[in-house]
């Protein structure tokens, strides 16, 4: 908690401050080679900032304002189909893809398929895919849009002939050289696809924030003319965010080089897949997770029966897979809590390699110990229950108490992640000075403690103050 003067922290301060977050998400997140793909968020903000001058009017500011959201609109859109096609590009390069080209027909080849003379479909491309596309993307676009990765070239090993009977380890060895190049391929090509995830998603969120400042300038918030909902309804219509990303994902998994079979068994020495599940706690962060990350969601379906049982199935296979289970245990905590353990009970049923519980929200954690007679420890019941549905690792924030983490047994670490740096530097932007950090009760004084000398990192006067609890009940 902050004491500081009544009114520092004014609504013009705290707007200007989610503005300055998403600006540096937008400069932080933007791929190499790829500046000029993004939505030009600073250029919206200004033209909308022109309301404030006396000059002008509603009508300029919308007639630019618009002209300006379509031109990005355009942009956006034709930047995440020349990247689409040379994803493609890189995909039919694979040995797999190769093998699926080798395969065709001679007519088929020399015909351009149904696309007509120069516009092949790439063979086992889903039909919906093909429809998507535009055709080959010249040398130009293929360089801009690829972010300085290139196409992967087949290798060409050269024979040589050996005597004594050493052929037969020549051979071996060249497969070998080919399996790795054909791993290293895959991979470059899986990467490159988190980054288009992540430029979907930073592009949709910047749309999104700026019909929302265009409606609270036009002071159209919670009106019956807000622009923001219907405008979110059209993105979903828009190219980049249409369902492109998961066919390209399917595509993907039908590349697979033979490190991983299509059954997902790991071959021995080959890096496991790694995988990202969420329940029904916190679905928006998980997305944002998969976005930063560049991994997509792995599909589960979550539901209930008629006596409000959960249901739960993963929709892929997680096979020697690297699962990461996205799940805080918040309010409603029972609900969160049943769907963690039975998620990471399929998982774990279904032969993933490892499981790890991301709990942000720890339910049960302020029953850490025994206050009076006959009573629970909850938090150490919950990590029990964790550990025997087969969870191999925790990653919590900002626990209660520090001590939970012995509650897990040695087989099961657990890494208590520090919000304190994230809200040092924007407590840092609002210039504040000669500020109180306050603890709730006692065991939050060592997390007091931290914040105050990160404060005083910064170069801001700060001092420690502790509130001591007294508690009716529970609760209160």
């Amino acid at each position: 908690f902050f004491l500081v003067p009544a009114g520092s922290l004014g609504l013009t301060g705290a707007a200007r401050a989610a503005g300055m977050k998403f600006g540096k998400d937008l400069q932080q997140y933007r791929a190499p080679g790829w500046e000029d793909d993004y939505i030009d968020y600073k250029e919206l903000k200004l033209i909308l900032k022109r309301l404030e001058d006396d000059d002008a009017t509603k009508d300029e500011v919308d007639a630019e304002f618009f002209q300006a959201l379509e031109d990005n609109l355009e942009k956006v859109n034709r930047a995440f189909l020349e990247k689409c096609q040379h994803l493609e590009a890189v995909l039919d390069q694979t040995p797999v893809g190769r093998e699926r080209w080798s395969a065709k027909e001679p007519s088929s080849r020399a015909s351009g398929g149904s696309g007509g003379p120069g516009t092949p479909r790439h063979p086992g491309t889903p039909a919906s895919l093909a429809s998507l596309s535009l055709g080959p993307p010249s040398s130009g676009a293929a360089d801009r849009s690829g972010g300085g990765v290139p196409s992967p070239k087949p290798a060409r090993l050269k024979a040589t002939p050996l005597g004594d009977g050493r052929e037969g380890d020549a051979a071996a060895a060249a497969a070998e050289i080919e399996a790795k190049l054909a791993e290293r391929e895959f991979y470059e090509a899986y990467r490159m696809l988190g980054r288009l995830q992540t430029y979907v998603w930073i592009n949709t969120k910047g749309f999104q924030k700026i019909m929302k400042k265009y409606d609270k300038r036009m002071e159209l918030r919670g009106t019956a003319q807000e622009l923001g909902p219907e405008f979110e309804a059209r993105l979903e219509k828009e190219a980049f965010c249409s369902g492109k990303m998961s066919i390209l994902a399917e595509m993907f998994k039908s590349r697979r080089p033979g490190g991983v079979s299509s059954s997902g068994i790991a071959a021995a020495g080959s890096r496991p897949q790694l995988q990202l599940i969420t329940g029904n706690a916190n679905s928006e962060l998980a997305s944002e997770i998969a976005a930063r990350l560049g991994v997509p969601l792995t599909p589960a379906k979550i539901a209930r029966f008629p006596d409000g049982e959960v249901s739960i199935q993963i929709l892929e296979n997680v096979r020697n897979s690297d699962v990461y289970i996205i799940q805080p245990t918040c309010p409603p905590v029972n609900d969160n809590l049943m769907e963690l353990l039975l998620c990471a009970s399929a998982v774990r049923r279904a032969a993933a390699a490892r499981v790890t519980a991301v709990v942000p929200y720890y339910g049960y954690a302020r029953q850490d110990r025994k206050e009076r007679s006959r009573v629970p420890i909850s938090a150490a019941d919950v990590a029990k229950m964790m550990e025997a549905m087969g969870v191999d690792r925790v990653c919590c924030v900002d626990l209660h108490c520090g001590q939970i983490q012995g509650f897990f047994g040695p087989r099961t670490p657990v890494d208590n992640l520090w919000a304190t740096p994230i809200a040092v530097s924007y407590f840092k932007t609002r210039e504040l000075n000669n500020v109180a950090v306050v603890s709730p009760d006692a065991g939050g004084v060592a997390r007091a403690k931290m914040f105050r000398e990160g404060l005083e990192a910064q170069g801001m006067r700060a001092s420690l103050a502790m509130i001591i609890t007294q508690r009716r009940s529970t609760g209160e």
